[in-house]
């Protein structure tokens, strides 16, 4: 690895963003199998359980030839939905060759994330103490110990880690601009160390969000961040001049990020957060499991999000779009349960409601992809309604944290489906499960 901070091809796997297209307008192989005419096949929802359960569903589904995978959750605080991803993540990393997991964090935070589980370098739980509660888990530190013990145990082959996010572009990203200049010496470095200087976020990325925000005009700033992205978009080539101006990515679209309404933030991430997906992959040659939230996930050209009332496309439309058959789509989904929050059981109309009763299992799988479908009830072929709970959920919320846009088979690749949930759980016991991080800007709030 070309250091922790370096995004390098020399550990790629060979072949990874060359997997040739299967038959089919999905780009499905036309094999048959068990998984073709099945109907829902119970999974484990151990996440340390033997993977043949998960094997066998996936077999024969667009994920056979995918090298990007999106693995949505309809929430990212059940227990189950966790234990999901990571058994995927175990799968397609053992068995199908993938070597980055992509996150829907800060790109400047992962970067330590991916340093831990490349060297070992750092204290884990305390550097999830960094990041939004959803991620200050017991569940996650799992994930992330599991990917240190394998790159521990094969080292020239390692599964790497990166945010997709630059909501919280720390310091890091500057300082790195700033030493590629001054090893460069280019032209421009006066004008580029001087706008590094005046955007700098200092140690306390949380307060500096706010002061940001705060801002009644914040041209002048943004203004400066895109003129240090043309000033280095003119830089001579030198081996580490990609990464530095991925750095300079992360530092404009921190600035433009925080820029916008509420309303428009989710319009101006997904195609980034596309964008970075598609950097990494060509940087490392890596096969990319993608976590994220099923309303970013899932292949929809728009897709409607109820309240607030928007309509957009999402990120994994986009790497559909550029990837074709390469991305596949995977949502998660529940029944009821606590995530921490109450989830009362699904309601008439929800796709929930219906998927609760095709089988008595736990949990299920069931393939999406157009002639391997099992026979689904008339309900679940038309048009879809999703639960999508974010951070704010509440049970009196629930009627309007609804998504919808298209069918399942539109969405999802395969879907799997959990009747009920336990909630994630925190890495510390003195901390309820959801509380707030007191250094994540987005829970601690202006000062």
């Amino acid at each position: 690895m070309s250091g922790a901070n370096g995004a390098s091809g020399a550990n790629g796997v060979s072949g990874a963003s060359g997997v040739s297209s299967a038959s089919g307008a999905n780009g499905v192989s036309s094999a048959s199998g068990p998984a073709a005419n099945a109907g829902p096949q119970p999974l484990s929802c151990d996440p340390d359980a033997p993977l043949g359960d998960l094997a066998a569903l996936l077999a024969h589904t667009a994920t056979a030839a995918a090298t990007v995978v999106g693995i949505g959750a309809s929430c990212r605080g059940a227990r189950e939905l966790w234990a999901h991803q990571h058994r995927i993540l175990r799968h397609l990393v053992e068995r199908r060759g993938f070597r980055s997991l992509a996150i829907e964090e800060d790109w400047t935070f992962c970067l330590e994330l991916d340093r831990y589980v490349c060297s070992g370098e750092g204290d884990l739980p305390s550097l999830l103490a960094g990041s939004r509660s959803l991620w200050c888990t017991e569940e996650l530190l799992a994930t992330l110990s599991w990917i240190r013990d394998r790159n521990a145990a094969l080292p020239e082959d390692p599964v790497r880690v990166v945010g997709l996010n630059a909501d919280s572009t720390r310091a890091t990203a500057y300082e790195v601009v700033a030493d590629f200049v001054r090893a460069t010496d280019p032209p421009q470095r006066g004008l580029i160390l001087a706008a590094l200087a005046a955007l700098h976020p200092g140690d306390d990325i949380a307060a500096h969000v706010w002061w940001y925000r705060s801002l009644p005009d914040r041209g002048e700033l943004l203004d400066a961040a895109r003129r240090l992205s043309t000033l280095m978009a003119e830089a001579e080539p030198h081996p580490l001049r990609a990464l530095a101006q991925r750095h300079c990515a992360a530092i404009v679209d921190f600035h433009e990020y925080h820029d916008r309404a509420p309303e428009q933030v989710l319009a101006h991430a997904a195609p980034r957060m596309a964008s970075n997906v598609l950097w990494w992959q060509e940087q490392t040659g890596h096969k990319i499991v993608y976590w994220g939230g099923i309303a970013h996930t899932l292949t929809a050209t728009e897709r409607t999000l109820s309240e607030p009332a928007l309509t957009q496309p999402s990120t994994g439309s986009r790497l559909r779009e550029v990837l074709g058959p390469c991305y596949a789509s995977i949502g998660l989904t529940l029944g009821q349960g606590h995530v921490p929050q109450h989830v009362p059981p699904a309601g008439p109309g929800l796709s929930e409601a219906l998927l609760d009763t095709l089988s008595d299992h736990d949990a299920y799988g069931i393939p999406l992809t157009p002639g391997q479908s099992p026979s689904l009830p008339l309900g679940l072929r038309g048009p879809a309604a999703l639960r999508a709970i974010g951070p704010g959920y509440t049970p009196e919320s629930d009627p309007g944290c609804v998504m919808t846009g298209g069918t399942l088979a539109d969405w999802f690749d395969v879907l799997i489906h959990t009747h009920r949930t336990r909630p994630t759980t925190p890495l510390w016991s003195g901390r309820a499960p959801g509380a707030p991080s007191t250094r994540n800007w987005k829970e601690r709030g202006p000062a």
